[in-house]
């Protein structure tokens, strides 16, 4: 993911039911990183996978489909913003806990 701004450009950035689809999500996160100033927050309104049946059962067998078409359905996107090195990630559910807004910090 190719992002066309120099490093440290933004105070926030927000995405909206976008990591479903991204390829490499941790790389995708990392390109938000570099652009994102130190101590800046990045907000993401997400859908992502279950954890509690039948939601996760459902979302397990409709994955394999999905992924061929683009989104991933059942992403642990909180894990993936962790992995890409944000801090302080806190996730909300919205609709169980498949809708998630999501917030980090980019250590300063």
């Amino acid at each position: 993911m190719i992002i066309d701004y120099p490093d440290a450009t933004f105070d926030q950035v927000f995405t909206s039911c976008t990591f479903c689809s991204v390829p490499n999500p941790v790389g995708g996160l990392h390109a938000l990183t570099r652009v994102l100033k130190p101590g800046g927050t990045i907000g993401m309104f997400e859908h992502t996978g279950s954890r509690f049946f039948p939601f996760s059962l459902m979302l397990d067998l409709m994955t394999p489909l999905t992924r061929r078409l683009g989104p991933e359905l059942n992403r642990d996107t909180s894990e993936n913003v962790r992995r890409a090195g944000f801090a302080d990630v806190v996730a909300e559910p919205v609709f169980l806990d498949v809708v998630k807004i999501i917030r980090a910090r980019r250590p300063a």
